[in-house]
C-alpha cells in the first residue's frame, strides 16, 4: 500500500472562480505574487497522472511547487536518484529561498493592513 499526497496550486475551474469571491486581498496579492496565474486543469491532471507512476510521494505543479516539495521531502523515499541529489544539494537554498517568501509574503499582509487602516481614517 502507498499512498500520496497531492498539493494542487491554483487551478483553473468554476471552483476557483468561486473561491475568489471571499479570497482575501492578502490571499489575493499572494497568489499574484510573480505574475503567477492559475495552471490549467489538464496541466493538473497530468502532473497527478506522473507524479503517480513515478512513485512520487508529493504532486506539485509550478516551480513554488517544487520548492514545496523539495524543501520538505522529510524521511520520504524519493522518486529517483536526481530528486534525492536535488534533495540533499539544494536544502540549504531551498530554506533560504523559502524565507524570502514569507518575508514577501508578510510585507503583503503589512501592506494591505496599512491600506485598511488608511481607508478607516
Amino acid at each position: 500500500v502507498r499512498s500520496q499526497i497531492v498539493n494542487p496550486p491554483d487551478v483553473a475551474t468554476p471552483g476557483y472562480e468561486e473561491e475568489n469571491k471571499h479570497k482575501s486581498e492578502e490571499c489575493k496579492r499572494i497568489c499574484a505574487m510573480g505574475g503567477a496565474s492559475p495552471f490549467t486543469a489538464e496541466s493538473m491532471a497530468d502532473s497527478m497522472l506522473n507524479g503517480i507512476e513515478n512513485y512520487s510521494f508529493q504532486v506539485n505543479l509550478g516551480f513554488d511547487g517544487w520548492l514545496l516539495g523539495t524543501g520538505t521531502s522529510g524521511m520520504e523515499a524519493p522518486a529517483s536518484f536526481v530528486q534525492l541529489l536535488a534533495e540533499v544539494s539544494l536544502g540549504g537554498l531551498i530554506r533560504l529561498i523559502g524565507s524570502v517568501y514569507t518575508k514577501l509574503h508578510y510585507g503583503i499582509v503589512r501592506d494591505v493592513r496599512k491600506e485598511e487602516a488608511a481607508k478607516q481614517k
